[in-house]
């Protein structure tokens, strides 16, 4: 059995292509910082690399372990700024998939808290506008497109380099 074929993909959560991109691309025990924990991501993540999660709801947070879990409640549609200043500055992926409930495009007002320069990024749900216009900030601020993840037609995740 294929160690990929215990969780359950898709749906809310993350697809098996962008899990089998990363597994293929980021070497195991790296480090990844999630923006957004989820049920599929977080753990599949917790299995395999050092991460760090940011999450808003204080009950998810410990749900797994090896997950250095960073609890950021909502404030003004995003993580509370406050929260953030414990990330950590070196990892190999960033993946961008929360807040839920928030505005995830705020992220690029608050770039300056994240290494996006020599590092792998992640956009999940980039089907959904919001999602596709931090693809298209993030590449307007000189990243590059990667890979397009698709279901379909539609784009269910983007790497960008």
């Amino acid at each position: 059995m294929d160690s990929l074929d215990k969780f359950s993909w898709g749906g809310s959560g993350m697809v098996r292509e962008c899990a089998e991109w990363i597994c293929e691309n980021i070497k195991e025990g790296a480090t990844v910082l999630e923006v957004g924990a989820g049920a599929v991501s977080t753990q599949f993540l917790s299995e395999r690399y050092t991460l760090h999660s940011i999450e808003q709801a204080e009950e998810w947070v410990g749900t797994y372990e090896n997950v250095n879990y960073i609890h950021a409640p909502l404030h003004n549609d995003w993580y509370s700024l406050e929260n953030l200043q414990r990330l950590p500055k070196d990892y190999d992926l960033l993946l961008i998939d929360g807040p839920v409930g928030g505005n995830r495009f705020k992220i690029m007002d608050h770039l300056e808290l994240f290494n996006i320069e020599n590092n792998f990024i992640i956009v999940d749900d980039t089907y959904r506008p919001l999602e596709r216009s931090i693809v298209n900030g993030l590449v307007a601020k000189g990243k590059e497109i990667v890979l397009e993840g698709k279901e379909g037609d539609a784009p269910q995740f983007t790497v960008l380099k």
